[in-house]
């Protein structure tokens, strides 16, 4: 009788040579990157993939095995062979797609790539597939042949094939937390090169007991040469001569929703967007904070986070104001660092202000405008300056009590584990509003700090949010935000003010993706193609699109007028009515969508 447990780990040990093989195929290329860079990306490799493999097979082939523990042993040998073959078929599928087109296997993908909308298959190409299947069944054969003559041995097996691998699997991400703490992006940009690979991290722990510093987090400018994956921007930035010389100020409230900007709950800042520019139908590239923030400054879609973030690119903007020597200022109430925004949006920048001091929310809120206004008044006139302002008391829900306005009935405080879908909304909404008009409180404070200092005719300003925040809106039962792709959590208000632009209502739909590239175009006179480095477009002439992307933690969403396909983790596909109700009919161009996913990696 097969011992279970052997068989698994010789089965595990034996793949890896094909497991490297295959591995090679993620690799950076070798003109464009140094031995120590290969060295550093072939030790993740040899640490992640062949530990996923004997777990693999240990989880999958115990329970069966020894459910056919009775059966013949060439029933057992077959069941154990297909295992086998799937997992290094689709280890051979990912590596090959990734190594054309630069992103991970998605079922998406799958149903595009044998369907041929992706890859017209050759005869050629038709032969050498089915080559290569042949060499994996043969290696298959042998590899079921020889675990089965190796786990005969009663002795050794733990110690030859889990132990090492589990402890390189440790060590490796051991190393990347180092590397992710001190910004080595030599190392960090290694991790998205391999398949289902998140690695450990651990900065917000290392920061509270004193092992690093602020400082340390900052990225430290490694050069990752051209072996990084993200291709951002396209191409270098050609900056006509005349620079409009134009401060630039942020004003992002976290989780505000579009409905608030009314004259009753945000006054101050509905009689400002009465004398500026109103995008009535605006909205996030994403249904939380990481990929609010991130589609606003990159201008491309929230799957690229992980790239950025392990390649440590600064976004073009940031790229841009660093280029004509502009104070780069963050001003947030959340610490700048959760999410890990001082090395993906402001990679490279020194002297961040990471975080805030306060009890409460409001409290830090008003420490960023405090220091804010500190800024100001001791800054050199002559040096143009980038802020960053970002609230957060209505993502906590907090107001004053005593404010001028408290909306009732209002409930303190949101207790998610009572609430359900017949819970009443209105005290929620209210609180809401609540909220939203102490937030309106620190706006108007900051408007006025600009106007007392005359930065409102050579300020463009943007006051918007990064995601929306859903109080039950469809009746289905969400609460918050980063669950679902509703208006409810992905519109949100923007106002923008621009000297020199007149108050004007825009209806036609935009989105965070279209700030970025009107901002290069207009202050800093950029001549290339916006598609070089965003997927949106100008905000002062706005064209109907077909659909924008959407991000949260654990999927993907194409909103388009009347759909939202929804793409999960494993890239399995919903499609949702504007309702969020499940439909099934309604088209997608999946190919066009999915390149967006790939155009800003190296091919």
């Amino acid at each position: 009788m097969i011992n279970l447990v052997r068989f698994g780990l010789y089965l595990g040990l034996i793949a890896i040579p094909s497991e490297l093989y295959y591995a090679s195929l993620y690799a950076p290329q070798f003109a464009e990157s140094t031995l120590y860079e290969q060295s550093i990306f072939y030790l993740i490799a040899l640490g992640v993939i062949p530990f996923y493999g004997m777990v693999a097979f240990l989880l999958l082939l115990s329970p069966i095995l020894f459910l056919l523990r009775k059966k013949s042993q060439s029933i057992s040998f077959i069941v154990s062979g297909c295992v086998f073959f799937a997992f290094i078929s689709l280890l051979a599928i990912d590596a090959h797609v990734f190594y054309l087109y630069r992103f991970h296997l998605s079922m998406a993908m799958l149903e595009l790539f044998f369907n041929g909308q992706i890859i017209s298959f050759s005869l050629t190409m038709k032969l050498a597939i089915a080559f290569e299947i042949f060499l994996l069944l043969l290696y298959t054969v042998l590899a079921v042949f020889f675990a089965y003559k190796f786990s005969k041995r009663k002795k050794g097996a733990f110690l030859l094939t889990l132990a090492p691998a589990f402890l390189l699997f440790l060590g490796v991400n051991l190393l990347n937390t180092a590397a992710a703490a001190f910004s080595n992006t030599a190392i960090t940009s290694m991790a998205v090169r391999i398949p289902l690979y998140y690695p450990l991290t651990a900065n917000t722990f290392l920061l509270k007991h004193g092992f690093i510093s602020q400082e340390d987090m900052v990225s430290n400018k490694y050069d990752v040469k051209s072996n990084g994956l993200f291709d951002y921007p396209k191409k270098d930035l050609v900056y006509a001569d005349n620079q409009s010389k134009l401060n630039i100020l942020y004003i992002v409230v976290d989780s505000l929703r579009a409905d608030m900007l009314n004259p009753n709950v945000m006054p101050n800042l509905y009689k400002f967007s009465k004398e500026n520019l109103l995008y009535k139908e605006h909205y996030s590239g994403g249904n939380c904070t990481r990929f609010g923030i991130f589609t606003l400054f990159y201008g491309i879609p929230g799957s690229y986070w992980n790239v950025a973030r392990a390649q440590g690119t600064p976004s073009a903007i940031v790229s841009a104001c660093n280029k004509f020597k502009y104070d780069i200022k963050t001003f947030t109430s959340a610490p700048l660092y959760k999410p890990e925004f001082h090395q993906t949006v402001f990679s490279g920048i020194d002297n961040l202000r990471m975080t805030s001091t306060g009890a409460t929310a409001l409290d830090r809120d008003q420490n960023c405008i405090d220091d804010f206004e500190k800024y100001l008044n001791v800054r050199k006139k002559d040096t143009n300056f980038l802020g960053f302002v970002f609230l957060d008391s209505v993502h906590e829900y907090s107001f004053r009590k005593g404010q001028k306005v408290v909306f009732k009935p209002t409930r303190d405080s949101f207790n998610y584990l009572e609430l359900n879908n017949d819970t009443d909304v209105e005290p929620y909404m209210n609180l809401a509003r609540n909220a939203s008009f102490a937030a309106d409180e620190n706006i108007g404070r900051l408007l006025k700090i600009l106007k007392d200092n005359d930065l409102l005719d050579n300020t463009v300003v943007i006051i918007t949010a990064d995601h929306g925040d859903e109080i039950n809106d469809n009746k289905l039962n969400y609460w918050g935000h980063n669950s679902n792709f509703s208006k409810a959590q992905t519109k949100i208000p923007l106002v923008l003010h621009y000297p020199s632009k007149s108050a004007e209502v825009i209806n036609t739909l935009s989105t965070a993706y279209d700030v970025t590239p009107t901002l290069l175009k207009h202050v800093f006179k950029v001549e290339n193609n916006i598609s070089d480095f965003s997927i949106g477009q100008d905000l002062f002439n706005l064209k109907e699109r077909e659909y924008f992307w959407a991000s949260s933690y654990t999927e993907n969403a194409v909103i388009s007028k009347d759909r939202v396909a929804v793409f999960d983790v494993l890239g399995f596909m919903t499609l949702r009515d504007l309702s969020y109700r499940k439909v099934d009919s309604g088209s997608i161009d999946y190919w066009k969508v999915l390149q967006d996913l790939s155009v800003y990696l190296k091919k």
